[in-house]
């Protein structure tokens, strides 16, 4: 992704996290996962994030919210001929649905617009796309008030590509 298209979306990340926390301090987190690749000749990557959201229906047990979420890699995975690296960046947009009062599990489904590069000897290849993601979690409350989230992503294009992303995220 070229610098401006990042610095756009984090400034739309940093817009939408000071009225979301002030809300709703529960929804701004940061993440570190790792992004498998669908090839399996291609090691993880470990990625981090942060992540951004408000509630927009709140029940007893249940909430439904909106959630924003950029991605980037830290370390990028190799081939297990080592002769070629990859990352990713993503941005996404979520549907999320908690289920539970304290404890929670969490349903989302969204759009993701994603970039890898590969970098082969020096020279590098880049494949964009976009389309929908899904993901399962589980978050588990602290005394402060924040929490633990342990959550699955999976995300795919037209094309049938495909990448798994495990997470374990903090939110303030």
């Amino acid at each position: 992704m070229n610098v401006l298209k990042q610095l756009s979306w984090l400034l739309l990340l940093l817009a939408a996290a000071t009225p979301a926390t002030a809300r709703d301090k529960d929804h701004f987190a940061v993440k570190v996962g790792i992004l498998g690749h669908e090839d399996p000749a291609y090691e993880p990557t470990l990625n981090v994030g942060l992540t951004v959201g408000g509630k927009l229906l709140r029940g007893d047990s249940a909430a439904l919210g909106l959630q924003l979420e950029i991605s980037t890699s830290a370390i990028e995975g190799e081939t297990t001929t080592a002769l070629e690296d990859w990352e990713m960046d993503s941005h996404a947009l979520y549907s999320v649905l908690h289920l539970g009062r304290n404890h929670y599990f969490k349903l989302k489904a969204g759009y993701i617009d994603w970039q890898v590069r590969y970098d082969r000897g020096g020279e590098s290849e880049f494949r964009e796309g976009s389309g929908l993601s899904w993901g399962v979690g589980y978050g588990y409350p602290l005394e402060s008030g924040n929490y633990w989230e342990l959550e699955y992503s999976m995300m795919s294009d037209e094309e049938e590509f495909g990448i798994n992303y495990i997470t374990l995220g903090y939110y303030f």
